[in-house]
């Protein structure tokens, strides 16, 4: 599933890029599984609802006496620690092995989550995001990767968020499928400590133009 990035790319010499009504993804803004868990987030095992999950590749499977899930989870807030961009859930990205009811906390539960979406070789496709640092954590727990059909496509470096509340910033990356099925991969690359980025109301388009 390889594919290739430019950020610059244009239909044609003399046109406009706009985006196209649909989007592609599933389950877009984690508004499915609703979290119900009176402390306002909970984990919820893959496959989510149109998103695949996995343990970050990296990070141990052991901390002190636990041992983590032998599947993925994903964490969802509902508006727990400020507003979700679109809707009122949004993901965190640096999951939990055990959710609200479980009292150990600190685990290496960083995730890599996907969706393989059918595409149309040479063909342009916009993917959008909100992300956010998790407030008042500093730079080393917030960072995503982006990758496109294998490739990576953007990166977040590290971001820090000394303040109260969720700070959104939209990111936009432009990419061309050279096959007919890619993945679109989210990973957390912060420090794997179940706490870190925030994502939100991730869109996918085929670009048209006019």
């Amino acid at each position: 599933m390889q594919a290739r990035h430019n950020a610059n790319f244009e239909c044609t010499k003399n046109c406009t890029i706009v985006e196209q009504p649909e989007n592609i993804l599933e389950n877009y803004s984690f508004e499915v599984p609703e979290v119900t868990n009176g402390k306002k987030w909970d984990v919820f095992q893959t496959p989510v609802d149109g998103w695949t999950i996995e343990w970050r590749g990296d990070v141990l499977p052991t901390f002190g006496n636990q041992n983590r899930p032998a599947l993925a989870k994903l964490e969802l807030h509902e508006n727990v620690l400020g507003s979700a961009y679109e809707g009122d859930q949004y993901s965190e990205l640096d999951s939990d092995w055990g959710g609200p009811s479980d009292s150990g906390t600190g685990e290496p539960a960083s995730i890599t989550m996907y969706q393989d979406i059918p595409t149309v070789i040479g063909r342009p496709y916009r993917i959008k995001f909100a992300f956010a640092a998790r407030p008042n954590t500093g730079s080393a727990e917030n960072r995503v990767e982006v990758k496109w059909g294998g490739a990576v496509v953007h990166d977040t470096g590290n971001v820090a968020d000394n303040n109260d509340g969720i700070e959104w910033q939209v990111i936009t990356v432009n990419v061309v499928a050279t096959s007919n099925v890619t993945r679109l991969q989210f990973t957390d690359l912060g420090t794997a400590n179940s706490q870190g980025s925030f994502i939100d109301d991730i869109k996918l388009y085929s670009p048209i133009c006019q």
